[in-house]
């Protein structure tokens, strides 16, 4: 999230893991704009706080692997961001609602931890109307393979 934040000309909000919200971290991810997500056991009010943001307008993060990857380039992506942008464009009550997927791939040096180098690779905006299926279920499986693809592709041709 911090990373991310400092490129932002605009504030985000970030749907985080429930346990990154401690000591330091926590108090810090806070401060940035995170709210927690279990994801053992989601509440809705996590998907409530996450679809009211998107009807405002207002940009959220999300990290579609489910958590942080460092055992591989990229984990196999879960359905869960595009089924909530299927659903806060189905329950905006006022005009048609366009939400952009932005796809931010970003790849940090080798087995690094501090004074990590890091390449960030933004993508073009990926919407539902050009992954429309017969069934929501199935706009969201294909939503999540753009996305997985895009992301693939930038940390693929990412330089460090």
């Amino acid at each position: 999230p911090v990373v991310i934040s400092l490129l932002s000309k605009e504030p985000l909000r970030f749907m985080t893991n429930a346990n990154q919200f401690e000591g330091f971290q926590g108090w810090l991810i806070k401060r940035l704009g995170a709210f927690p997500i279990n994801l053992e056991h989601p509440q809705i009010s996590s998907f409530r706080t996450a679809i009211a943001l998107l009807h405002e307008g207002k940009k959220l993060v999300m990290f579609p692997e489910g958590g942080i990857v460092r055992d591989r380039v990229l984990r196999s992506l879960k359905p869960g961001l595009a089924r909530l942008v299927l659903q806060a464009e189905a329950s905006y009550s006022e005009e048609n609602l366009n939400i952009p997927i932005i796809p931010i791939a970003i790849k940090y040096e080798p087995d690094a931890v501090r004074g990590a180098k890091i390449c960030i690779e933004i993508s073009s905006p990926i919407y539902t109307h050009q992954h429309t299926q017969q069934k929501d279920k199935e706009t969201a499986i294909a939503l999540t393979s753009a996305l997985e693809t895009a992301l693939m592709n930038s940390l693929e041709s990412a330089t460090i």
